[in-house]
């Protein structure tokens, strides 16, 4: 068994950028090394109640296990299936949870098995890497599809479709405290589909939804999403589809969750007179959006 040079704090991966595991480990402390990534070494260690796994200098650790190996993370790309919790160490007993992360989270797969768990890394709220241990069969290579009680789940009504007090995009989350200033979209989540920001607030959160239940982008217009100017197109809408029209200041866009008649049922974003609040269960008539309409952008399948 190895032991601890000197007090440190422990982090979730090979670097102080990670999420601290513990605030500090004493010198002396008993812990085994695990592996070593660079100047880093995993350890594991005993507190009270659980094992705890996490990364300190190997500088700062009397290492006497006779053989530590060295590990090469490679990253893969991979979607999270279902909600599902995360661990410190590859179990779900004896480690602390780590995160609940939501069904279509993008994860970074590490290349590491133990057992049915896999090593994967991940980006939290306020830009803060971490890495955890998530059941192998969570991971998929294709983005998961979310229904309309999944998307209701995943982004609540009443809350905010926003960043407050977080330092980067946050557009799989959302927080209790709506925009403080709608001068900017600086406290605003932006949809981005891997490439770059593309829009914020309502049309955002619509193309947010529209990527989510479809796993394509509705601004590429490929993959089945199609875009129409003509308000004729509205005679054959569907749930799952993005209607923009003309406000009495502004425009605004819509993500159908369902058409009855001349009824058309929606969620949105910033459209209560909260900033970025989020609203599911809203209605408005067929004839209006006729009226008032911009674009309708039509996707490849009925939203279930």
């Amino acid at each position: 068994m190895s032991t601890m040079k000197s007090t440190q704090p422990v982090y979730s991966g090979p670097a102080t950028t990670y999420s601290m595991v513990n605030a500090a480990i004493s010198m002396n402390y008993v812990v085994t090394a695990l592996w070593k990534e660079g100047t880093w070494v995993c350890i594991q260690y005993d507190v009270t109640a659980d094992k705890r796994r996490g990364f300190v200098p190997a500088s700062a650790v009397n290492i006497t296990e006779p053989s530590v190996p060295t590990f090469t993370p490679t990253n893969y790309t991979r979607y999270v299936a279902g909600n599902t919790t995360t661990y410190n160490g590859p179990s779900s007993s004896g480690y602390p949870t780590v995160a609940t992360l939501t069904s279509g989270t993008v994860v970074s797969f590490l290349n590491k098995n133990e057992g049915s768990f896999a090593l994967i890394e991940y980006t939290l709220s306020g830009s803060q890497k971490t890495r955890s241990y998530i059941n192998s069969a969570n991971l998929q290579l294709v983005k998961p599809t979310l229904t309309l009680a999944q998307l209701k789940s995943k982004f609540p009504h009443g809350k905010y479709w926003n960043r407050m007090g977080l330092s980067a995009n946050n557009q799989d989350g959302y927080t209790s405290t709506q925009c403080s200033n709608h001068g900017n979209t600086n406290n605003c989540n932006h949809y981005n589909p891997g490439t770059s920001d593309l829009a914020s607030q309502c049309l955002g959160f619509a193309l947010k939804c529209g990527y989510d239940s479809t796993g394509y982008d509705p601004l590429a217009i490929a993959n089945g999403w199609s875009s129409s100017e003509s308000s004729s197109s509205l005679d054959s809408l569907k749930a799952g589809d993005i209607v923009r029209y003309t406000t009495a200041t502004n425009e605004h866009s819509i993500f159908v969750t369902g058409v009855s008649g001349d009824t058309v049922t929606y969620g949105d974003c910033n459209g209560t007179g909260k900033p970025c609040e989020i609203r599911w269960g809203a209605t408005i008539s067929k004839a209006t959006l006729k009226s008032k309409f911009v674009k309708l952008r039509s996707a490849p399948k009925t939203l279930i």
